[in-house]
């Protein structure tokens, strides 16, 4: 099977990002000072690029070749499998449920995700299901086509999404209501961009964007704390103007990049085999960051964002390893049983 390492680094780097989502609030446990608040602004405007990141490379490789329910039901089962498990594992050992409350756990995770980032993977399992439609809608797009499409799905809604908040007026809704989800505008402009020629002048274009929509988004957050000490999160959501020019403008950087730099076979199979465990880490850094955090408090109360930076990377190959083992003893044991029969 074909690999796209220009994908898979993007997939490392995105998961990377949404740890560290999650683990810049136990600066909030310390005292801030000028260097923590930049630090955790500076965090906040790279890392919410994460969510579209991921969103765009399930559409550059899923939309581009029409795909049955077959295939579909097996993605999904990839990842309704796993969730349940873990979900029931997190509700039991936080006492939300009793390890024999079964039918109480299914009605909770129906109702809501065990931890609210999980919310990302009920997404996933909708837009899987309307992937086979979404190809037989595209696939006769003209570039015009894709043009508008993104105009009207991306554009139209994250910036009244935007002026929403900064003036703090909510547009009447009845105007998008209709359109199709800001997700599905992000899977589709994954196929879009992956399929754009690389060209020097797009580049420095995507590359202005993104230099701007990452300033704004820092100042955003920053400039708030001078004025009143309170670190302001305003953009916090896929569905804003600037996250959506970078996440786009990061996910034409990284492949303009790698198509300019060498890499070698062996560090080839370094990057597939860390992007293969990026689902499993998702799943799982809930559990290590938490085990990290108190066996390195020492760190945070030495420096906190020493602290931070040392938890999301200790939590990110911990977790790394701990999926490639379980992937492997999965592969062995398929192994033995084909053997056997």
């Amino acid at each position: 099977m074909k690999r796209y390492y220009d994908l898979d680094i993007l997939k490392i780097g995105a998961c990377l990002l949404v740890i560290l989502n999650h683990i810049i609030f136990f600066l909030n446990d310390y005292l801030f000072t000028n260097t923590s608040a930049l630090f955790y602004s500076f965090s906040y405007s790279i890392y919410k690029v994460a969510v579209p990141i991921f969103i765009m490379i399930s559409g550059a490789l899923l939309l581009k070749k029409e795909r049955n329910y077959k295939y579909i039901l097996k993605k999904i089962i990839r990842i309704v499998i796993p969730l349940i498990i873990i979900s029931y594992y997190i509700a039991v050992k936080e006492n939300i449920i009793n390890y024999n409350e079964i039918f109480k756990f299914l009605l909770l995770i129906l109702k809501d995700p065990i931890k609210i980032p999980y919310w990302y993977l009920y997404m996933l399992i909708s837009l899987y299901l309307v992937t086979p439609f979404l190809y037989k809608m595209i696939k006769n797009f003209k570039d015009k086509d894709y043009k508008i499409f993104f105009i009207i799905i991306l554009l139209i809604p994250t910036i009244l999404k935007t002026l929403s908040i900064l003036t703090n007026f909510n547009i009447n809704n009845y105007l998008t209501i209709n359109f199709l989800s800001i997700n599905i505008g992000y899977f589709i402009m994954g196929y879009y961009l992956y399929n754009l020629k690389l060209n020097k002048n797009i580049m420095y274009k995507f590359f202005s964007l993104y230099i701007i929509s990452t300033i704004l988004m820092f100042l955003s957050s920053y400039v708030p704390y001078l004025l009143n000490n309170n670190i302001n999160l305003m953009f916090d959501g896929v569905d804003n103007i600037l996250v959506l020019l970078s996440s786009l403008s990061l996910f034409y950087l990284v492949r303009y990049i790698y198509s300019k730099i060498k890499i070698n076979d062996k560090t080839k199979i370094i990057i597939s085999n860390i992007s293969d465990t990026t689902f499993g880490i998702y799943l799982i850094h809930f559990i290590i960051y938490y085990m990290v955090y108190y066996r390195i408090i020492f760190i945070y109360q030495f420096n906190p964002i020493i602290g931070i930076l040392v938890t999301l990377f200790l939590t990110f190959i911990v977790s790394c390893i701990l999926v490639y083992i379980f992937k492997q003893s999965v592969l062995f044991i398929k192994k033995e049983i084909l053997f056997i029969e």
